[in-house]
């Protein structure tokens, strides 16, 4: 996916366990008031998962995690070294062979 304007691979470990298990999926948002006191903001991704299609639960979770860091650029942990890692030069094979994964696993 295109995060933080680079192409970055992206795990659907989120997407597979609310699939598996047929949990909500909710994001959160922290934002710091004051010394030592936060405000948690939660938003509801979806409530069924089995009803999404294969890659739109990651696609809304890291959509909002780029739009909370635009934001409150400051929270983020710029170290976690997110593009560390190429690309495989078979990235549509692969994306192909896990959608066709997931939708045998859950969808069939």
């Amino acid at each position: 996916m295109s995060f933080l304007n680079q192409q970055t691979p992206i795990l659907f470990g989120t997407e597979i366990m609310a699939n598996d298990m047929n949990y909500s999926v909710v994001n959160f948002i922290t934002r710091k008031i004051r010394r030592g006191h936060y405000e948690l903001t939660l938003s509801v991704i979806t409530e069924n998962p089995k009803r999404m299609e294969w890659g739109q639960i990651t696609e809304a979770h890291t959509r909002a995690l780029e739009q909370e860091i635009k934001e409150i650029p400051y929270f983020w942990l710029w170290s976690h070294k997110r593009w560390k890692r190429e690309i495989p030069e078979n990235l549509d094979k692969l994306k192909l062979t896990q959608r066709e994964k997931f939708n045998y696993k859950f969808r069939s």
